[in-house]
């Protein structure tokens, strides 16, 4: 049986009005998929632009230029990571801030001092950096014997350490968990930790340059004194006026220490130079006492403390030998005053931060 061939049908033509409205249709289309597009364009181009100007180019901006060195956002912000995680505590955006201000005046520090290190010629071998970190991580290679071992390991960023025969089996998991948990989320890595570490080596050089010929002798005084609270100005004055009429130092001193919430204390201070006075109670208060004569100071002194101090100089001995711990107090108090004559060239390009003691 033969089957009949189906005429093909030809497509009905469309009429003028409805090839206008599919010329229209294609046209809104491709108008619709180029402005897709261009959006798309735009919004990747902002993003990529809001990152790179809130991470690459904030980054990069300096907030310190040091003798002309920059001191980047990008270090700053690592630094306050680094601390917030190191002290493993909850921050308020206050809290952030102050930390802000005082590690960025550690920093400038710390590139003042590798100045001056490179300028004097001092370095520090590697081996010592590596000693250091194990001493901040509480391990004592030579703790149980005669031996040395080297750090544990080779160690990369992830952390990943190979212990060294030897070592005390917890020191290399103690460190890749320092790595860890530490340097590697606070951006500071493992070379920005060591270079930490290395700056406060070489922060005991150069301090050992520049307090080379401080001299071991100074004027130095014995006092003795009562702090009062800033608010018991009068009650100061009252007891000045009782031991100018001749009452014993000691009974004051027993019975205000055992009024009820008594705020007041007494100390004795043995051997001090103009210097640690001036640091622990204050400039004037330093001058005041090693210009007066023996016996007690005529009026109540208001010290940095904020406290008013009654005083009596005891003894006063020029040119006397300093022990171990006022010259180390001398020669970090030199150290610090050089710090400070070198900040002030320094040009901070926020908000100046508070003085900080940079302790090598």
């Amino acid at each position: 049986m033969t089957r009949k061939k189906r005429k093909a049908v030809a497509p009905r033509r469309l009429t003028r009005k409805e090839t206008s409205r599919a010329k229209r249709e294609a046209q809104m289309n491709r108008w619709l998929i180029t402005g897709a597009v261009a959006v798309g364009v735009l919004v990747i181009t902002v993003l990529a632009y809001g990152y790179i100007s809130e991470v690459v180019i904030a980054g990069r901006q300096p907030v310190a230029l040091v003798n002309g060195v920059p001191i980047r956002n990008a270090q700053l912000e690592a630094r306050v990571r680094y601390q917030q995680l190191l002290s493993g505590q909850e921050t308020t955006p206050e809290y952030v801030a102050f930390i802000r201000r005082g590690v960025l005046n550690q920093m400038v520090q710390e590139e003042l001092v590798r100045q001056e290190a490179a300028r004097l010629g001092l370095s520090v071998a590697a081996e010592d950096v590596d000693r250091a970190i194990e001493e901040f991580l509480g391990f004592d290679r030579d703790a149980d014997s005669g031996e040395t071992f080297p750090v544990a390991g080779p160690v990369t960023e992830t952390g990943e350490t190979t212990p060294t025969e030897g070592a005390e089996d917890d020191y290399p998991a103690r460190y890749a968990n320092f790595v860890q948990q530490i340097l590697n989320p606070s951006g500071l890595g493992i070379e920005g930790f060591r270079t930490i570490v290395e700056t406060s080596l070489l922060a005991e050089a150069v301090r050992s340059e520049i307090t080379r010929d401080l001299p071991d002798t100074a004027d130095q005084v014995r006092i003795r004194y009562l702090a009062f609270p800033l608010e018991a100005e009068e009650e100061a004055g009252n007891t000045l006026e009782r031991l100018a009429e001749g009452e014993e130092w000691e009974t004051l001193v027993e019975e205000l220490e055992a009024a009820e919430d008594s705020a007041v204390y007494a100390n004795e201070l043995e051997w001090r130079t103009e210097s640690y006075l001036a640091e622990d109670l204050g400039t004037e208060i330093a001058e005041a006492v090693f210009l007066a004569p023996l016996g007690i100071y005529p009026e109540p002194l208001l010290g940095i403390s904020g406290r008013y101090y009654l005083i009596e100089v005891l003894e006063r001995e020029e040119g006397r030998a300093l022990d171990e711990v006022q010259l180390q107090r001398e020669r970090d108090i030199a150290f610090q005053q050089w710090l400070t004559e070198q900040t002030e060239a320094v040009e901070f390009l926020e908000e100046a931060p508070e003085e900080t003691l940079l302790v090598p």
